[in-house]
């Protein structure tokens, strides 16, 4: 073949290969290099107050107020390696490709961005400050955006639903405490869903509704899904009484004209020390958490019988064997015996558990106990009798307060986890 001919078919070759259409980037692809062309123009200011850590992007203010605001995981960016927890701080991509145009749309109308997210890694050890730190940051610039960033890292009052993190992003970084209500939100992914995927928790449908935004999924504000988001799936303490009779039978009284002992039965977190507190003030209170051991409280009370003084059991008593050997003692002494017992949902007895960690304007009998526990008393739990021995039984009826505060009262009527 001759030079011009070979140099003719290359040429031909050439033109074959340029008409192959390019392989279309996929949107993990376009992002990597959107990261690497971006510049990191917007830095942030860190710091931590208590439990939470707060970013301020350098030369803004949260003036605006009409705010909207996102919970981070799985509602701005998920994990790139396709694992449910980040193996890191650089294992993200946006959510969906149209995260950034609406966030950049909300900006320009003139709203505050800002996250509240929980990062309880940090408070077990799976992560760092740092590290969350370094992901916002990155996440802002991805954006082109000035991200206030708040974050929670303990079980506390500031992890969501709880209000901690968005009382401190009004009263400490906003320039005025006010919002725009009717056009202010939150968007998050945990909102109780049951299909077509359930959703891990409902903690951001539960924030919002403690603060009073509208509710949003990533579904329904970036890809503009018809969704409809239940707020009755749940336990909802404003429902709960604030008046009322204290016990559901007629005649049965708090005190006595005679010496007695009285055995409180509930689960933990029922409210049995708070009414111990209320009601029996000047009886001695015999507890297990306190005493540690039943040998010692049996000691404690005959103690006190035999000292001529009431005595009220303030353990959960599920059992008719665990109230045996208290009834035993009443009547060895020939004193008379009743039961308390407060009769309340399990979803309640959760509820006031985790007011224990979450409310700290009254003070409280014990330390959070968890859900275990109290399953188990459900589980257990036998009603006492009077073919137990007890002379009188009194039903307790559940009511809200007395309240200590307008801040303590809020917290009660507030969705907890």
């Amino acid at each position: 073949m001759s030079s011009k001919s070979t140099r003719s078919a290359a040429k031909k070759e050439e033109k074959q290969i340029e008409k192959v259409p390019k392989k279309q980037n996929s949107d993990e692809e376009e992002q990597e290099e959107e990261k690497k062309d971006n510049k990191q123009s917007i830095e942030y200011t860190w710091s931590t107050h208590k439990t939470i850590g707060v970013g301020i992007p350098k030369g803004h203010i949260a003036e605006s107020d009409k705010i909207a605001s996102f919970d981070m995981d799985y509602t701005i960016i998920r994990t790139k390696s396709g694992k449910k927890f980040p193996q890191n701080e650089h294992d993200w991509l946006l959510w969906d490709v149209k995260v950034k145009s609406k966030m950049q749309q909300l900006y320009k109308d003139g709203f505050t961005i800002v996250i509240f997210s929980n990062q309880g890694g940090i408070g077990k050890g799976h992560t760092t400050h740092k590290e969350i730190n370094t992901k916002i940051t990155n996440i802002a610039n991805e954006l082109e955006l000035p991200i206030f960033s708040l974050y929670a890292t303990q079980e506390d009052e500031n992890k969501k639903p709880n209000k901690g993190m968005w009382e401190y992003f009004l009263q400490k970084i906003k320039t005025k405490p006010t919002f725009d209500e009717k056009n202010s939100f939150y968007c998050g992914d945990a909102a109780g869903r049951k299909a077509p995927v359930k959703d891990f928790s409902d903690s951001d449908l539960k924030f919002a509704l403690n603060i009073g935004l509208t509710f949003y999924t990533p579904d329904q504000l970036f890809l503009d899904k018809k969704e409809n988001i239940s707020t009755t799936d749940f336990f909802n303490p404003k429902n709960l009484p604030t008046q009322g009779d204290l016990f559901k039978q007629k005649g049965v009284k708090t005190s006595s004209d005679k010496q007695e002992m009285i055995i409180m039965v509930g689960s933990a977190g029922s409210g049995k020390s708070t009414f111990v507190e209320n009601y029996l003030k000047d009886y001695v209170r015999i507890n297990r958490d306190t005493l540690k051991t039943m040998p010692k409280c049996l000691e404690a009370a005959e103690k006190a019988i035999q000292q001529k003084k009431n005595v009220v059991i303030d353990n959960t008593n599920p059992t008719v064997e665990s109230r045996k050997d208290f009834i035993a003692l009443a009547k060895k002494h020939k004193i008379q015996v009743r039961a308390f017992d407060l009769q309340i949902t399990k979803d309640l007895a959760f509820h006031l558990d985790n007011q224990r960690e979450n409310n700290k304007n009254r003070t409280h009998f014990s330390k959070r106990v968890g859900k275990i526990p109290i399953h188990k008393f459900f589980k257990d739990y036998q009603a006492p009798t009077e073919q137990e021995g007890f002379d009188q039984i009194g039903t307790v009826n559940f009511i809200a307060g007395p309240f200590n505060n307008k801040a303590d009262e809020e917290s009660f009527f507030s969705f907890t986890k």
